[in-house]
């Protein structure tokens, strides 16, 4: 748990945002909504972006999805583990299908 806390330290300026995406009354409202009810401090343990099937764990339990590929370039590139459960479920809201993917995982794990 230590570690995990100190992983969170270090990932606490990383912060993953997608501008244009917060308004109210647009496309992505139902995404805001999923997002926000994820609880403050559930942490990523670990995750996986396969082939066919992408996957996390997470403090309060896994999500899986079936891998999307394409869309546009990608934007985080960075380690997600020891990140917020809540943070890594922004980049549900990524043109790139592979990050969004992680993104939607992240909201099934929940």
């Amino acid at each position: 748990m230590a570690a995990q806390q100190e992983q969170a330290g270090l990932r606490e300026a990383a912060t993953i945002a997608f501008p244009g995406t917060e308004a109210l009354g647009t496309a992505w409202d139902l995404y805001n909504q999923m997002i926000a009810g994820i609880p403050e401090g559930v942490f990523l343990r670990d995750y996986c972006s396969g082939l066919n099937w992408s996957c996390v764990e997470a403090d309060c339990g896994m999500g899986v999805a079936f891998t999307v590929r394409g869309g546009g370039k990608r934007t985080y590139k960075k380690d997600l583990r020891g990140m917020e459960l809540r943070q890594v479920a922004e980049l549900s809201k990524s043109w790139c299908f592979q990050e969004a993917t992680l993104g939607i995982v992240s909201l099934k794990a929940e």
